[in-house]
């Protein structure tokens, strides 16, 4: 082959935090430096380079937006010059990256770092995910509050994305949850409307025999300041002889089109000061 290698050793490290001094633009969370042991300081030019989970990988903004820039390896102060490249291809999701290829100018190492050219935004709605949808340089602001995760906790999840709720708003489910799988008690402490567009029901699901629940007094929990509504939600509690209930109210609560199922004695309790109401076809089983 005609093309020229480092010829030794290549250290790659990811710097979490960022360098002295930095290019302009919306910055990451860390830099790279990559060092040359090889007896060829200059080599052709590599046909990629990627680089992952920089901290300022967005949704829906144009690759074209993600700069590189290089400086030598012990270089300090405004030494980073302009971007050696754009990017040709980015996304936030799976291990957010972005690639640098057709004539990416490295053909040397040293301190590498990704900027992202501030943009406009697009007309992407912006989900509770701690990703830059519409690309205008913040994250969850005014999110759609859609449930995309099953699994209690993550990303996407109906706990998840309470946090970027306020009171008044309602939250959605995505087609693809089914069902909601609760592994701790549930504290709603905002005035909120859950409402499924989707058929069946999605299914709230919990089993109040797991050790997270045993100190609780139920698995879902509407505090007395709190007004709540879930619509088309059906819950279920796993098989077993606890006899907890799945809803304890002290605020008030609104029931439409829903399901409660368990073998537990007492699906709802109402407290003194609790107000529940249903509407539609509501069942108890």
């Amino acid at each position: 082959s005609s093309s020229t290698y480092p010829n030794g050793e290549v250290v790659v490290s990811r710097i979490n935090q960022l360098p002295d001094n930095s290019p302009t633009g919306l910055l990451p969370n860390n830099y790279w430096t990559i060092n040359n042991y090889g007896t060829n300081t200059s080599f052709t030019m590599l046909d990629s380079i990627v680089l992952f989970r920089a901290g300022n990988i967005a949704n829906d903004c144009n690759p074209n937006d993600y700069k590189l820039y290089r400086r030598p390896i012990y270089a300090e102060s405004s030494t980073w010059s302009t971007p050696i490249d754009q990017a040709e291809y980015a996304t936030p999701y799976s291990n957010a990256k972005v690639r640098f290829s057709t004539n990416n100018n490295v053909n040397t190492f040293g301190q590498f770092i990704l900027t992202r050219t501030p943009s406009t935004g697009t007309s992407t709605a912006e989900l509770c995910n701690g990703i830059d949808e519409n690309c205008n340089g913040v994250v969850d602001e005014n999110p759609y509050l859609l449930v995309t995760s099953k699994i209690d906790g993550t990303v996407g999840s109906i706990r998840n994305v309470m946090e970027c709720a306020t009171n008044g708003d309602t939250m959605f489910f995505s087609s693809t949850v089914d069902t909601s799988y609760l592994t701790s008690p549930l504290s709603i402490e905002k005035d909120l409307r859950f409402m499924d567009q989707n058929l069946p029901n999605v299914v709230l699901t919990m089993d109040l025999n797991q050790s997270n629940f045993l100190s609780s007094n139920q698995a879902v929990f509407i505090p007395g300041k709190n007004a709540v509504v879930f619509d088309r939600i059906n819950f279920f509690q796993k098989n077993n002889s606890i006899t907890r209930p799945l809803l304890r109210v002290e605020g008030t609560l609104e029931i439409l089109n829903s399901v409660l199922t368990g073998n537990n004695d007492t699906k709802v309790v109402n407290q003194v000061q609790g107000k529940i109401t249903a509407s539609g076809n509501v069942k108890i089983e």
